[in-house]
């Protein structure tokens, strides 16, 4: 929804009669998850923080994917995937760098080292490559929209 209404305002998009109906069926979704069928919003809600973290992820996420067009364009989705991760990469080393001296690294076990590598190179690498290859091929909309499977996939597999 957010990355829509961001590339319909950059003139990159506009959004027919279909997509507008599909928008519909996302919030809706959404206001179930997010209400849980419950209309106690506001303030003093229990889950407003939460709440405001997830619409504020969701934002950033769409100035991401918009603010990024050029550059997939200009480079393809492989370099663009690349430069995202070793930058993102060094913020969350530059951050987590006081908590990693006191953590036990030399008492992970294997599995947590496998578990380790792959987050970094599937869960994370091959889904940003694969998220931009769709941003290259059908648009910010038209692939954001496929993150609405998220939940289902979720279920599915677990």
């Amino acid at each position: 929804v957010w990355t829509l209404a961001l590339s319909t305002f950059r003139g990159h998009e506009k959004p027919g009669l279909l997509v507008w109906l599909g928008i519909l069926l996302t919030l809706s979704g959404m206001s179930v998850v997010v209400f849980g069928g419950e209309l106690a919003v506001g303030i003093q809600s229990s889950t407003f923080k939460g709440d405001v973290l997830m619409v504020g992820a969701a934002v950033t996420w769409s100035v991401y994917s918009v603010g990024s067009r050029g550059m997939i364009r200009k480079y393809g989705s492989l370099p663009v995937t690349a430069w995202t991760l070793w930058v993102g990469a060094l913020g969350l080393v530059i951050l987590g760098f006081p908590s990693l001296l006191h953590a036990p690294l030399a008492q992970a076990s294997p599995l947590a080292w496998v578990g380790v590598a792959y987050a970094g190179i599937l869960a994370i690498g091959l889904a940003y490559v694969l998220w931009y290859r769709g941003v290259q091929r059908i648009g910010n909309s038209r692939t954001a929209a496929y993150s609405n499977l998220t939940p289902l996939v979720a279920l599915t597999v677990a």
